[in-house]
Formats: C-alpha cells, sequence, structure tokens
C-alpha cells in the first residue's frame, strides 16, 4: 500500500533485535514518553512474538519502521481471544491509512491462528480513534473501566484519570454493514439524549485541545461521559458508532451491542 508520498508499506512481524529496538523508540516518540517514562522491552516483544502473540510493524523501503501493532492470546471464560495492547503509527505518517492496513494485518493473524476475537482498550475521550474503531472496523464498546491504570503517569496528560473502553473486534463480521448516521443532534459535552432504542451522548471532538486549554474544565467533561458510559455499558448496551457532528461535538451512539 502507498502512503500519501507514494512509497510503498509492507505490514509484517518483526524480525529480529534491531528491528524491536526500534520498535520500543517508535513507542516512546509516538506517546511523547520522557526520558524517564516507562515504556516496554525489546526482550518482551521477542517473547510475545514467538509464544502466540503478534508483533506486527508496517515499514517503509528500507526496513524503516513506521507502524506497530502488539497483541497477545487471552482467555475469556476458557474462549480465546486476543489482547491488542499497542497500536501506534509514527506521527508524522498519520491519515495515510497506515493503521487501517496494521489492524486488518492483526485480524489476519489472529484468524490464521483460530482465534475469531480481538480485544482492546481506548480512551473513551478519544472520539477520532472510537470513529475508527466502531464505524471503520465494525467493533464495539462493550465494558466501562474507570481509572484503568490508575492516574496517568507518562505523557502530556500525567495525572488525569485513566478511564478506558474495552473493545470486542468480532473478526468474522469484518468488513462491517454501513449503517450511515446522518442528522445526529448537537449535544453537549457529556449530555445524552435518548433516540429511538438508542443513546446519543455528547464529547469534544478534540478532546487534546480541549484538555490543554482547561485541564479542570475538562476533567469534569471526563466525569460526566463517564458516569454515561458506566451505567449503560454495564446494563448491556454497546458504543456502535461515534461521528462527528460540528468542528467542535462528536456524537457516541449506544445501542444493541449484537
Amino acid at each position: 500500500m502507498p502512503t500519501e508520498s507514494g512509497a510503498e508499506v509492507t505490514v509484517r512481524p518483526l524480525r529480529d533485535s534491531t528491528e524491536m529496538h526500534a520498535a520500543v523508540e517508535l513507542y516512546r516518540r509516538g506517546f511523547q514518553l520522557k526520558p524517564t517514562d516507562p515504556s516496554f522491552s525489546p526482550r518482551l516483544l521477542a517473547a510475545l512474538r514467538d509464544n502466540g502473540g503478534g508483533v506486527l510493524g508496517a515499514f517503509l523501503p528500507g526496513e524503516i519502521l513506521i507502524g506497530l501493532v502488539i497483541s497477545f492470546t487471552a482467555l475469556d471464560k476458557g474462549r480465546p481471544y486476543q489482547y491488542s495492547q499497542t497500536a501506534i503509527v509514527d506521527p508524522d505518517r498519520q491519515n495515510a491509512g497506515i493503521g487501517r492496513r496494521l489492524k486488518l494485518a492483526q485480524r489476519e493473524h489472529a484468524l490464521a491462528s483460530g482465534i475469531e476475537t480481538i480485544r482492546w482498550t481506548f480512551d473513551p475521550m478519544r472520539t477520532r480513534n472510537a470513529h475508527f474503531n466502531f464505524d471503520v472496523l465494525g467493533a464495539r464498546g462493550r465494558w466501562f473501566k474507570r481509572n484503568y491504570y490508575g492516574s496517568s503517569d507518562i505523557g502530556p496528560e500525567a495525572g488525569a484519570r485513566s478511564d478506558r473502553v474495552v473493545v470486542e473486534w468480532d473478526l468474522r463480521a469484518y468488513p462491517p454493514v454501513r449503517d450511515r448516521r446522518e442528522g445526529l443532534p448537537v449535544l453537549g459535552w457529556g449530555e445524552h439524549a435518548d433516540a429511538g432504542d438508542e443513546l446519543l451522548l455528547g464529547l469534544p471532538a478534540d478532546w487534546t485541545s480541549v484538555f490543554a486549554a482547561d485541564a479542570d474544565a475538562a476533567e469534569r467533561v471526563r466525569d460526566r461521559v463517564a458516569d454515561v458510559l458506566e451505567a449503560n455499558l454495564a446494563a448491556g448496551r454497546a458504543i456502535v458508532s461515534c461521528v462527528r457532528v460540528t468542528d467542535e461535538t462528536a456524537v457516541y451512539v449506544l445501542g444493541d451491542p449484537a
């Protein structure tokens, strides 16, 4: 697949120690980690690769690593699934379809191992990620974890609460049936409204800017969003879509998890 610059991208498993070290550096750069912030080790990546996990990279010609997905095999009441711990694209190479290529390669890797489900977590305030998860891949946001990792100790939001939604992706259901959401109302951030059998929830479209402008006000929005998601996902609903309705606002659609 060519990027916007026309360079061809290859997605494949990481092969050796040099590539494992490059993966650690990409992770640190992508998440803007300080020298003292924790990361993971090349040895861990090698162990995952050789013991049922997936360590896949996106490479430009010359073996330049520009994207990475890491997963491992897990069990839920005896049922195996892959848990995707990390998915990252070089900040200078985003918006070129590389993230989709990596997730689809991860899907093929799991299916080849006889696994039909992948799970991962994401920050529900990141609505761009949400749109990719739900509207592009067709996954579902099934569980809410308040402050999953404890207060963030890395990156530009250090000290913030680490709320997460657990996403479940049925690999057999890709590509998703397109159900284009149009005419959704503009809701206040953290405000929710019934829409027939579904629930709509308003969020900032650009969380990074909102948090940078006023962290205290942003955390109050996070609280309102967390309360709605926690109650509704625990009741059996799932996040099925996320659509930007204005430059400032996106809307979650919560409905039947099937």
